[in-house]
């Protein structure tokens, strides 16, 4: 005799394998699964109303509580559509990558998310040349070439993990945002920015350009927002500036990947503030020129050595190996040193 139970069962093992969908997307899968399970049946059948939804949601979710695991919903930042994907409710969020990758590719994850809510003006994305070069940059090092870090990349992407922009920019896809919630919480409590209206975690939308003030709102809640003001003049939820009613208007700060500048050159941020001194050279990347191999044909950094003179004159500070600005023109009676080539 088929029992509810088994209904749950068939759903659950459904989204572990999708990792996150669409609210219709889950409500179909709840259906085919009580179907499947009827189909089977030769005494008795399992109902179903379409209504029940919330129900079997609690339903599922008392089975996870002993697990640490939860079904939660979450409003995706683009879409507006509401995502359902089953979360892990222990500390580090982030370790229940470990089921689908191995402890490199979970560093390697690690470290893009470091640089996606780091990255400067809050643009939280970063560029497919920064996303390939931070797999070199994790302590310990791994043994992961670039080559198999465009293949984990898209993994990353496929399994809803990343989202990949037109642009080729990765920033966190909703499942990230809905799964590592405690994770980014914790780790990234200075960078997580949370909507005035909606007041979940905010990585795309818009800031009111008025000084001192702090209302963002998500594009798909600005639009809610507008449309709840069709009348009279727009204000900020904060401050109560008159707002533009068009979202791309410059009297907005953009938040993502539109607060991107156009030629940038983007460098590795670091925990804490500042970037990477190794990171200097990344124009170098973006041309396409190999980093170890530029790094060999730069001249090694410049010493400077004093020659003390005797008491009461002046020290000298010769530097070797440097262009001066101020050097003495071509005029210049100076005697140029003479070499011992032939």
């Amino acid at each position: 005799m088929v029992q509810q139970a088994d209904v749950n069962r068939l759903f659950l093992q459904s989204m572990l394998s999708r990792g996150s969908v669409p609210e219709k997307l889950a409500r179909t899968i709840w259906k085919k699964c009580v179907e499947a399970v009827n189909a089977v049946s030769k005494d008795g059948r399992i109902p179903f109303r379409e209504d029940g939804w919330q129900n079997f949601v609690n339903v599922i979710n008392v089975s996870l509580d002993k697990l640490e695991l939860h079904f939660r919903s979450f409003e995706d930042q683009r879409t507006g559509q509401l995502i359902y994907s089953i979360v892990n409710l222990k500390g580090d969020a982030i370790a229940q990558m470990a089921t689908e990758y191995t402890p490199a590719e979970i560093a390697y994850f690690k470290a893009l998310v470091e640089q996606i809510m780091l990255a400067p003006r809050h643009k939280y994305s970063v560029s497919s040349l920064v996303a390939l070069r931070e797999v070199s940059m994790i302590k310990p090092k791994t043994n992961i070439t670039k080559s198999q870090a465009e293949v984990v990349l898209s993994t990353f992407v496929a399994r809803g993990w990343l989202v990949k922009s037109k642009n080729g920019r990765y920033s966190l896809s909703p499942r990230s945002l809905l799964e590592l919630r405690p994770y980014l919480q914790l780790n990234y409590s200075d960078q997580v920015l949370r909507c005035y209206l909606c007041e979940e975690i905010l990585t795309i939308g818009v800031a009111c350009v008025h000084e001192g003030c702090k209302c963002k709102m998500h594009p798909v809640c600005f639009k809610k927002y507008s449309k709840a003001h069709k009348t009279g003049t727009l204000p900020c939820k904060d401050c109560e500036q008159e707002w533009p009613r068009d979202i791309n208007s410059e009297d907005f700060i953009p938040i993502g990947e539109k607060a991107v500048r156009k030629g940038e050159q983007e460098q590795r941020v670091r925990a804490g503030g500042g970037s990477d001194g190794e990171d200097e050279n990344e124009d170098y990347e973006d041309q396409g020129v190999d980093m170890e191999s530029q790094s060999q044909s730069q001249p090694m950094q410049t010493q400077a050595r004093k020659t003390s003179k005797s008491k009461g004159k002046q020290s000298k500070v010769t530097v070797e190996n440097e262009t001066d600005e101020d050097a003495p023109p071509a005029t210049s009676t100076k005697r140029p040193r003479q070499s011992n080539r032939r």
